[in-house]
């Protein structure tokens, strides 16, 4: 295999590590989003009682 190929594959490699990293991050903020969303809610209705 040409030292080039590799080369390509190990770019390409890496470009989809990224956007897989970003697509993760996204996930988790989304989740913590939703997380604080339900918690406020749940604490409006009274289902939970605030710990403060």
């Amino acid at each position: 295999m040409p030292a080039a190929e590799i080369i390509a594959r190990a770019d390409a490699w890496k470009f989809g590590n990224r956007i897989r990293l970003i697509a993760e991050m996204l996930g988790f903020v989304c989740s913590v989003m939703a997380l604080r969303l339900w918690s406020a809610e749940a604490v409006e209705t009274g289902e939970i009682e605030n710990a403060d």
